[in-house]
This record gives structure tokens, C-alpha cells and sequence, in this order.
């Protein structure tokens, strides 16, 4: 069983559903596929995600981590939208359907003038998550 997607759901359901979030970049800002046509900035969409067995702890748990991808006009956008992002998640207790979250982070890993001219940021979200019987 692998928690990839549904972590990805509980991540955007908590990122949407957050006012700090809202506040910046409006409703339903989270993208897991394509951004709709003419939809104004900033906005966050689900990038690569990850899973391997703990190797950590020995147990059988699963690593899991996705990237966002925040996207703004400017970096000072994209930073306070990071901001959000990060208080949102720390804040919130994810609920991922079929597994219970031990521990998790999100860290900002690098901002970029994408070559489109627009502001990109990259954070990562890493969990340990424990299969629920």
C-alpha cells in the first residue's frame, strides 16, 4: 500500500482549505495536473513525489515526500506564499486516508525566475508514515 496519493490529497485539501492560503492566493489555488487557462497568480502545484520503506527506524513505515511548486509574479509572492504554505501544514493535522503520520516537515528548497519570467519556488513535504490496520 503506498500513502503517495493519498498524502497529495490530504496536502491540498489542507493548503486549500487554509485562510493564511486563501488570503494570498484565493480558493482552490492547489494544482495536481494542469493549471486552468487564465488563472491568475500566485498558485501552488504538486510536483514529484517520493516513498521508500523507513530505513531510519527499521519498522515498517514508508518515507513520503512531495514537492510544491509555488508560483508567483515576483519572489517576494512566492515567499509569502511559501509562508502560508508552510504555517498551513505545520498547523494542520493531515488526514491520509488508510495511514497515521508520525512526523512531518516542509522546508523551502530553492527559489528561481522560471524561463517563463515568472517567480518559482520549490519546497519539499516529508513524512513517516504508518500503514493503519
Amino acid at each position: 500500500m503506498s500513502a503517495t496519493w493519498p498524502l497529495a490529497v490530504a496536502l491540498a485539501a489542507a493548503i486549500n482549505a487554509d485562510a493564511g492560503v486563501t488570503a494570498l492566493a484565493g480558493p482552490d489555488c492547489v494544482f495536481g495536473d494542469l493549471v486552468p487557462s487564465g488563472r491568475a497568480l500566485p498558485y501552488v502545484t504538486l510536483g514529484s513525489a517520493n516513498e521508500s520503506d523507513d530505513p531510519l527506524f527499521m519498522a515498517p513505515d514508508l518515507a513520503d515526500g512531495t514537492d510544491l511548486h509555488l508560483w508567483g509574479a515576483t519572489r517576494q509572492e512566492v515567499l509569502q506564499l511559501y509562508g502560508a504554505v508552510r504555517a498551513a501544514l505545520m498547523g494542520a493535522t493531515l488526514t491520509v486516508s488508510g495511514f497515521r503520520l508520525l512526523t512531518a516537515r516542509v522546508a523551502l528548497v530553492a527559489t528561481l525566475t522560471d524561463p517563463t519570467g515568472l517567480a518559482h519556488g520549490v519546497a519539499h513535504y516529508d513524512a513517516r508514515a504508518a500503514v493503519t490496520p
